[in-house]
């Protein structure tokens, strides 16, 4: 009890020395609207632009799925439809492409960057 894992985020470089990068993430159903994304993804945001220097971070999500509403609350942007770029539940549907820049995360947050 207390040690199961109850979801993932997951970063990878999109361009050379991670000045672009892209994250996903997924919180187990039974753990939804417990304020879990909200506690962990300004962590993951602030080690993607403070740690490993990112300009910016890129994250995609469903058109009507929760991540909508979730990224907008976190300060993304959405910036592009991608047609067919989800898979859920078996299904391939269009998705978003949100984006956070490090100049206005830190802007928002008050947080000042380490490099």
């Amino acid at each position: 009890p207390g040690s199961d894992a109850v979801g993932l985020f997951r970063v990878w470089e999109v361009e050379a020395g991670f000045r672009s990068a892209e994250w996903d993430f997924v919180i187990a159903p039974q753990h939804w609207g417990r304020g879990l994304f909200f506690r962990v993804a300004p962590l993951v945001v602030d080690f993607v632009f403070d740690v490993l220097g990112a300009e910016r971070l890129e994250p995609r999500a469903p058109i009507g799925g929760r991540r909508q509403g979730a990224l907008r609350k976190l300060g993304a942007a959405p910036e592009a439809l991608l047609r067919h770029s989800c898979h859920r539940a078996g299904t391939v549907e269009d998705g978003t492409l949100w984006a956070i820049l490090a100049g206005e995360w830190h802007h928002r947050t008050g947080r000042r960057a380490v490099h």
